[in-house]
């Protein structure tokens, strides 16, 4: 059966991917210094690359001034501002245009041209998973982990649909309601609205667009007046933010041919670099990747089974990014580690890195759903792909100047010089924290956890480098009493240490062995 033997040649093939890939660049890694394993696949490999390259496009962004020259434009029922449509790159080009059009400081003209024009916004479509998900990191900041549990809890009450997003028939009593907590809550009355929103009207509005010609410099202004907010009334609250911003838009009553007094203006600006993505930007990120593809035959590919990952599994994968340690999340800014630098340099120019293996896969995948190739023939690729990387990864990673990121993480990574050995460096080993020199028999460990207390990285920095740690709050004796204290060597050689306590009432201080 064609369709069974799509399904299978696909799980036959991640799998190959991924059991091959991941400890191939694992041990190449490792090799040169890295005390890390590396996950690889064709979904996950593809998406943190495209963190990576937003982020490359931050790290190396110049911000470059730029001019760009405005009219306050004053007629009989107020003013309003209008711009010319071109930048410019230097001040004195913009002044010297100004003087070659012969504009002065004041200027009378008319309104050269004027058109209206009635227009309408649909209400949105219903919402995905993908669409809520993003929605509900915007608002809310929940991640798409936190929505797609949600989104389960709320279909196994049996309050919301996974067919399209929709309300079910159940109408729920006010004691269910009340039942829900604040982020159920929030993502059922969301998709509730979104679903209204489907019977309401139109949002209608006037369009206004207006034209002042001075000397032959064309200045354009745009206005809208709402008629009608339809759907929009279901969201006044969310839309509340952006009514400073709409009335700022509108233009007074204006006639065509009617006088103006113009008075031209210089604004400076500096461009911008691309945003860190959201959360919820990459699940849209993951959907939408095929825009970025130069490849046509591979963009429309993504665009057909909607890019990287499905409804379901997109959240799954931003979650095993962040437990591999490739990314990490403050504030809802995404950003890459130094651990998923490495990687993406490593694989940077092979397939592993880009979007368009997942587009040739399923190019070949749908052929064979279709009954047109084989699946003998699709692992049979999938083999060669892998002979080939298992080939050349290692000349290409020693092609790279990767030696120099893994020798800055390491540099990065390191709380201080090991006490034992003098040699090696202390680094988090994840459940303790040990030497680098581990593999030269320096055997110096120090636990992470003292007295039910977690000790944190600065307090070992602070106690590598000084032979103190900061007072620590919140140790507990085997009897389960909390206690304060210092730690302190009792031998650093050995890492054996001592609480150290304040005796505040004769100013001596005791010192105890940490058992």
């Amino acid at each position: 059966m064609p369709i069974y033997e799509e399904a299978q040649a696909r799980q036959i093939g991640e799998w190959i991917v991924g059991m091959n890939a991941s400890p191939l660049y694992s041990l190449l890694l490792q090799k040169k210094g890295i005390r890390e394993t590396f996950s690889l696949g064709r979904v996950q490999t593809p998406t943190l690359y495209l963190i990576y390259t937003r982020q490359q496009e931050i790290h190396h962004f110049k911000p470059e001034p730029f001019y760009e020259l405005f009219a306050n434009i004053k007629v009989k029922n107020g003013t309003f501002q209008a711009k010319y449509k071109d930048r410019f790159s230097k001040k004195d080009d913009l002044i010297n245009f100004m003087k070659d059009q012969g504009l002065q400081s004041e200027e009378n003209t008319t309104i050269t041209k004027l058109t209206k024009e009635s227009k309408k916004t649909k209400s949105p479509k219903l919402h995905s998973l993908s669409t809520l998900q993003t929605k509900a990191n915007k608002k809310w900041k929940y991640s798409p982990t936190d929505v797609l549990k949600i989104m389960q809890n709320l279909y196994e009450k049996k309050l919301l649909t996974y067919h399209a997003i929709i309300p079910t028939k159940t109408i729920p009593k006010t004691q269910t309601i009340d039942g829900l907590n604040e982020k159920e809550k929030n993502i059922y009355f969301e998709v509730l609205l979104n679903t209204l929103a489907m019977f309401a009207p139109d949002y209608l509005y006037e369009e206004t667009k207006a034209e002042v010609d001075v000397k032959g410099v064309v200045f354009h202004a745009k206005g809208k007046v709402e008629k009608d907010r339809g759907w929009k009334a279901l969201f006044a609250n969310e839309q509340s933010k952006n009514v400073d911003r709409e009335q700022e838009t509108k233009l007074p009553p204006l006639t065509e041919g009617e006088s103006a007094l113009v008075k031209p203006e210089i604004k400076d600006g500096m461009t911008q670099p691309p945003k860190p993505y959201t959360e919820g930007q990459l699940i849209n990120m993951m959907k939408t990747c095929g825009k970025a593809i130069d490849d046509s035959e591979s963009q429309q590919i993504l665009k057909d089974i909607e890019g990287l990952g499905t409804e379901a599994t997109r959240a799954n994968i931003i979650e095993t990014l962040k437990k591999q340690e490739y990314i990490s999340v403050k504030k809802n800014k995404v950003k890459v580690t130094k651990k998923g630098e490495i990687l993406c340099q490593s694989v940077e120019g092979t397939l592993l890195s880009k979007a368009e293996m997942t587009a040739k896969w399923e190019q070949f995948l749908r052929l064979i759903g279709e009954g047109q190739k084989t699946k003998e023939g699709f692992l049979k690729n999938i083999d060669k792909f892998i002979h080939e990387l298992i080939n050349k990864t290692p000349e290409a990673l020693d092609a790279t100047t990767i030696e120099q990121r893994i020798e800055e993480s390491k540099e990065e990574s390191s709380l201080g010089k090991c006490p034992s050995c003098r040699k090696g460096n202390i680094v988090d080993k994840r459940k303790f924290f040990g030497c680098t020199e581990y593999k030269n028999d320096c055997r110096f460990t120090f636990p992470k956890k003292i007295a039910s207390k977690n000790i944190s990285e600065a307090n070992i920095r602070k106690l590598l480098a000084k032979g103190k740690t900061n007072l620590i709050k919140g140790f507990a004796s085997k009897k389960g009493k909390s206690f304060d204290a210092y730690l302190i060597w009792e031998d650093a050689a050995a890492g054996k240490i001592n609480f150290e306590f304040d005796n505040k009432k004769s100013g001596r201080k005791k010192k105890y062995t940490v058992s």
